[in-house]
C-alpha cells in the first residue's frame, strides 16, 4: 500500500515532534534555507514599500481634506441660501400679518362706530320717549 501526500501532511499535523524534525532538516540544508529566505523576503515589505504606502496615505488624506473643505463650502452656501429664503419668507409673513392686523383694526373701528351709532340712536329714542311722556303729562293733565 502506498501513502499519499495528503496522508503525509495529515500525519505531520498530528505529530508535533515530527514537524520540528522536518523543519530542522529543511533549515539545515543550505539550498533549502536559501529558497525559504528568498521566498520570505519576497513577502516582506521594504522601507521603500512602506515609504510608498505612507506617501499614498498622505496623498489620500490630503485629497480627503480638500474634499471635506469643498463640502464645507457647499454646506455654507446652502446654509446662506436657506437663511436668505427664510428671511424673505419671514418678511412676507410679517407683511401679511401687518395687513391682516390693519384689516382687523379697520373692521373693529367700523363695528365700534356702528355700535356707537346704534347706542346714540337708542339714547335719542329713549330721550324722545321720555320727553314725549313729560310733554303729554304737561299738556294733558
Amino acid at each position: 500500500m502506498s501513502i499519499t501526500a495528503k496522508q503525509i501532511v495529515q500525519l505531520f499535523k498530528k505529530d508535533k515532534e515530527a514537524r520540528r524534525e522536518l523543519a530542522y532538516l529543511l533549515v539545515s540544508d543550505m539550498e533549502v534555507r536559501l529558497v525559504l529566505t528568498s521566498a520570505v523576503l519576497r513577502e516582506v515589505a521594504t522601507k521603500q514599500d512602506i515609504a510608498k504606502l505612507d506617501e499614498k496615505i498622505e496623498k489620500t488624506a490630503l485629497a480627503l481634506k480638500q474634499d471635506i473643505a469643498k463640502l464645507d463650502e457647499k454646506i455654507e452656501k446652502v446654509a446662506a441660501r436657506l437663511d436668505e429664503k427664510m428671511e424673505k419668507m419671514t418678511a412676507k409673513l410679517d407683511e401679511k400679518i401687518d395687513r391682516l392686523d390693519r384689516r382687523m383694526e379697520e373692521r373693529l373701528r367700523t363695528e365700534v362706530d356702528r355700535l356707537y351709532r346704534l347706542l346714540m340712536i337708542s339714547l335719542l329714542g329713549i330721550l324722545t320717549a321720555i320727553l314725549t311722556n313729560i310733554l303729554v303729562r304737561i299738556v294733558l293733565p
